[in-house]
């Protein structure tokens, strides 16, 4: 079961309301660690005990995910996430960023696997920034994480990450225009 934090509605650095964020798991004791993951701060993201910490041993047989709720549609543009400090390995090798406007039914805005994301492999507090090129209005965000760097656990693992900075407007991109045919030149 997914489980809400106390106190879900936010901002994000955006200025975009969240409604409502659920997480598929958090690590005992982190309980409200997934709101980390949005702090203002830039001095939070070096705290490990302010990480996204997911319950442990759930991956590789269970994808752990942030979902965000918000209050009407928007386009996200882009996000950027950052590495944790605490531990490399447990940073994101694989993951899914998907959109809804139900909740039920998710639509893929961007994804990476691990052969696109070695500089999480060994490093700590890195960032990097992806833009979305998906023109659909959604209410709801969704961020999966498939794997970690630490695939050899033998009781499974979990996600550690430091921030999630994302990035959406309420405009809807311009439609493209079709082309149009030259004016006629009538015959004398």
């Amino acid at each position: 079961d997914p489980t809400a934090p106390p106190g879900s509605g936010f901002t994000l650095q955006d200025g975009t309301p969240v409604m409502d964020m659920t997480t598929s798991s958090y690590y005992p004791g982190f309980e409200n660690s997934a709101r980390n993951l949005f702090t203002s701060d830039p001095k939070e993201y070096e705290n490990p005990l302010k990480d996204w910490a997911s319950a442990d041993g759930n991956l590789p047989n269970q994808a752990e995910s942030v979902t965000l709720q918000f209050q009407g549609p928007r386009r996200v543009t882009q996000y950027t996430l950052i590495s944790s400090i605490h531990n490399p390995s447990l940073n994101p090798a694989a993951w899914v960023l998907e959109g809804s406007t139900d909740g039920s039914t998710w639509t893929t805005l961007d994804s990476h696997t691990s052969d696109r994301t070695e500089y999480f492999k060994t490093q700590a507090q890195v960032s990097r920034t992806y833009a979305i090129q998906s023109s659909a209005m959604v209410t709801y965000v969704r961020l999966t994480i498939l794997k970690t760097w630490y695939e050899n656990a033998p009781n499974g693992y979990r996600v550690d990450l430091a921030g999630w900075d994302l990035r959406t407007t309420t405009t809807a991109p311009a439609p493209t225009a079709a082309p149009t045919a030259p004016p006629s030149v009538p015959q004398v």
